[in-house]
């Protein structure tokens, strides 16, 4: 378990090999899957381990190459880690720790923020501090401070599902 406050442990990150292989060796590190995507295509979802992956065969590799087609590999790693993070939100007097793991990589793949290279638990503490800052004001604006912890934990679950997310665990 990380916390974020800490370290820059990725929730995803990608790999990009520019021309198709025939075959392809992948190692998947201990606490991650791997998601290899093709074309568009999920060619395979890899648990950790060594893996050889047959890509294409090599006639089709030509026609692509020859006809000048997109054929990068992108390989996605992805952790299957329970990550927690601690919350420090502004004009609220308790942190809130939230404990996140993924559920479903390819929403995450399709739902997060631009990845250049990879998605961070910082990156999503940063994100979800943001979202909560939000609520609370617009919370204490309307006087309802009885109804923060509610409204907290419905926008964190909301937006931790868009993006393919379990909230395993809140404390406030």
């Amino acid at each position: 378990m990380s916390d974020a406050t800490t370290i820059s442990r990725y929730l995803i990150k990608k790999e990009i090999i520019e021309s198709t292989p025939t075959k392809l060796t992948l190692y998947v590190n201990q606490g991650e899957n791997a998601l290899v995507i093709s074309q568009g295509q999920i060619l395979a979802n890899l648990p950790p381990g060594k893996h050889e992956i047959k890509i294409a065969n090599p006639v089709k590799v030509l026609k692509s190459k020859l006809l000048h087609e997109n054929s990068r590999i992108f390989i996605y790693y992805y952790s299957t880690e329970e990550h927690e993070i601690t919350l420090k939100v502004e004009n609220y007097d308790s942190e809130i720790k939230v404990k996140v793991r993924v559920s479903d990589p390819e929403k995450l793949i399709l739902n997060m923020p631009a990845l250049e290279r990879e998605y961070t638990i910082n990156e999503l503490k940063e994100e979800l501090e943001s979202d909560v800052k939000k609520v609370v004001e617009e919370i204490l604006v309307k006087g309802e401070a009885e109804k923060i912890k509610e409204e907290i934990t419905s926008i964190i679950i909301e937006k931790l599902r868009n993006l393919g997310l379990d909230l395993v665990n809140i404390v406030f």
